[in-house]
């Protein structure tokens, strides 16, 4: 999909290319990924890479209640640390923030990797929970907030302290693990990551379209 990107939009140059068949596009900040969310597959596999090492460590040293408050920690310092070299790629729509911002999303960059590591512990947290076999049935009163919080731009810090309680409560047999147990939301939960690297091939064929078309894009 790399390739198809850089033959199909030429929107990068060769050197961004070669850096992005590497997967470290996500460490090199004055360059510009084929693939728009490329440099989350930066942080991705290297995540992946040091998984097996942070999830035996926190068995090993039993750090159970330590997971939730060093996700916090990590997100809080995403949440409050703007500077250039930390988190460039997305450095100018975060320069006149100042202090702390909820809206995680538009990190970039190493400081990125924090969110990263906050995922993943918080992935940890739920798995464990669900492994002692804790209940986990009234966990229901936070998918509703969970969901709504959504249309919120400005709640990425919550939606992802909520995610694995709401996760611990799909485990249980409800409505939701019903609906998303169900062939179709099945389907698309595998094609999902899919859909999320490859969305803007229908987004840039969209706009080269509408420019060849003289539609206008606003």
């Amino acid at each position: 999909m790399t390739l198809v990107y850089f033959f199909a939009f030429h929107q990068v140059t060769l050197a961004s290319l070669l850096v992005d068949l590497t997967l470290f596009q996500g460490l090199i900040g004055f360059l510009t990924s084929s693939i728009p969310p490329g440099w989350s597959l930066t942080n991705e596999w290297i995540i992946y890479f040091l998984f097996p090492l942070i999830f035996s460590f926190v068995i090993i040293k039993k750090l159970y209640k330590w997971l939730i408050p060093i996700a916090v920690i990590c997100l809080l310092v995403v949440c409050t640390v703007r500077g250039y070299y930390l988190n460039w790629a997305n450095y100018k729509a975060l320069k006149d923030i100042h202090g702390f911002n909820p809206e995680i999303s538009e990190t970039r960059g190493p400081i990125s990797f924090l969110r990263t590591i906050a995922d993943y512990l918080l992935g940890i947290f739920a798995y464990l929970v669900y492994s002692k076999g804790i209940k986990t049935q009234r966990l229901g009163i936070i998918v509703v907030p969970a969901f709504l919080l959504l249309l919120w731009p400005s709640a990425d810090f919550l939606i992802i302290m909520l995610m694995p309680f709401l996760v611990l409560y799909v485990t249980n047999g409800n409505w939701l693990n019903t609906f998303l147990s169900s062939k179709p939301v099945h389907f698309f939960g595998l094609i999902s990551y899919s859909l999320y690297v490859n969305h803007y091939i229908f987004i840039n064929t969209y706009k080269s379209v509408s420019n060849f078309a003289r539609i206008d894009n606003k």
